[in-house]
């Protein structure tokens, strides 16, 4: 039932997956006669089954099902808070007592650490939520890798009472004896996950305004999602990959539209097959060569335009405020729910979606027709410029043809 529900949410059948991953709950609850009976899903958050595997189980489960869930109702509060029980579903939270106890859960303290804990995407779209965290409390620790703390330390506005530290494989935040918390749990203690209805996100990285006059527009391409070690996770992003063939004739197309110059951000598989002949050919320059956030940031504030796939700097991009299309595959992940063009996380992100697994072809279509009206837009706007050399450089990042 477990492995039933997974691939009925592959295949966007959000209800029946949802079905099926209760009845696997009503199964394992079943084998123990102690476990609570007719409570809510949310009632079982953090729930000893007795066992550590059980336990984990269980917590796989519920963390499954609010993903199922909110796939098809993202408005859902109770399974907003059921994302917590990602937190459970690993041995390391069972057997060591510290790594429950410390769990901040939001309400006000002396002080928390606010940790890095999943990808570089969560992580930028997470700290968004900072200053209200900074806000229940009377000082904060922020623990990150080391190829992101240039970037905040330079573009992100930190509390006053807020301090910056190195987060290394062997950190272990649970065992300094105050309160801690992941980053990417931080909206759902919170309780501040932005709803579909919701007003977007304004921009909370600082973004340079570069000077357009005289040069081209430059249009940054991502097709590809990062490589994983772990298998679940690879499979993920490879599923978020777009064909570069058909993804590379609509980026020929809008050079040929408006002049516009071709950018790599890509930072993997640039060094053989189609890309590294667009590359070699001059037709694409590739402009990321390192992991360093900061230069990414860089490279992405030079930028007019963004087309990218759903991957980490995919957030980067829509917490500076570049105008952004993100195609999406069928289903979409949860964050961005299952429909509609726009997102609340990000406020010049303009979605672009797959219609059914496997196809491309309407988000191609969708993202082609909306850079063909963004380039016509951007286009008039450098003519003017040109003409009267009066408009702000910002003129054309703020027009909005939707």
């Amino acid at each position: 039932l477990n492995n039933h529900a997974a691939c009925l949410h592959k295949l966007a059948k959000f209800s029946s997956a949802v079905r099926a991953q209760q009845l696997a709950l009503d199964l394992l609850l079943d084998g123990f006669p102690d476990a609570p009976r007719g409570v809510s899903a949310c009632a079982l958050l953090w729930q000893s089954l007795g066992s550590v595997q059980a336990s984990i189980a269980l917590q796989t489960q519920l963390f499954n099902l609010a993903i199922y869930q909110l796939c098809l109702n993202p408005s859902d509060h109770s399974f907003l808070a059921l994302i917590l029980a990602h937190y459970s579903s690993n041995s390391e939270f069972w057997l060591n007592h510290s790594r429950r106890s410390t769990f901040w859960s939001g309400s006000p303290c002396d002080e928390i650490i606010i940790w890095d804990d999943q990808g570089y995407g969560d992580t930028i779209q997470n700290l968004y939520w900072l200053n209200e965290a900074a806000r229940r409390v009377k000082r904060v620790r922020l623990w990150l890798r080391p190829t992101l703390l240039p970037l905040v330390r330079e573009r992100l506005s930190l509390p006053a009472h807020c301090s910056l530290d190195v987060m290394t494989a062997d950190s272990t935040p649970w065992s300094e004896s105050t309160s801690q918390i992941p980053l990417y749990y931080l909206p759902f203690v919170l309780r501040a996950w932005p709803l579909p209805e919701s007003a977007a996100r304004a921009p909370y990285f600082t973004r340079a305004q570069p000077a357009s006059l005289g040069r081209s527009m430059r249009v940054g391409l991502v097709w590809s999602a990062g490589h994983h070690r772990a298998p679940q996770p690879e499979r993920c992003a490879r599923e978020r990959d777009v064909p570069f063939h058909d993804f590379w004739s609509l980026a020929l197309r809008w050079k040929a539209l408006s002049g516009c110059t071709l950018l790599s951000l890509q930072l993997e598989g640039c060094d053989h097959g189609l890309p590294a002949e667009a590359i070699a050919s001059g037709q694409l320059i590739q402009a990321v060569e390192s992991n360093d956030w900061l230069s990414t940031l860089e490279h992405l504030e030079s930028l007019d335009l963004f087309v990218t796939v759903d991957t980490s700097v995919a957030h980067l991009a829509g917490a500076i405020g570049l105008p952004t299309v993100l195609l999406l595959p069928c289903p979409a992940e949860w964050r961005w729910g299952q429909e509609g063009c726009q997102t609340p996380l990000y406020s010049a992100m303009h979605l672009a979606r797959c219609s059914q697994p496997g196809d491309w072809s309407q988000a191609l279509l969708q993202a082609d027709r909306w850079m063909a009206t963004r380039l016509e837009i951007q286009s008039s706007v450098s003519i003017t410029k040109h003409d009267s050399q009066t408009l702000p450089c910002s003129s054309a990042a703020t027009s909005n043809p939707d």
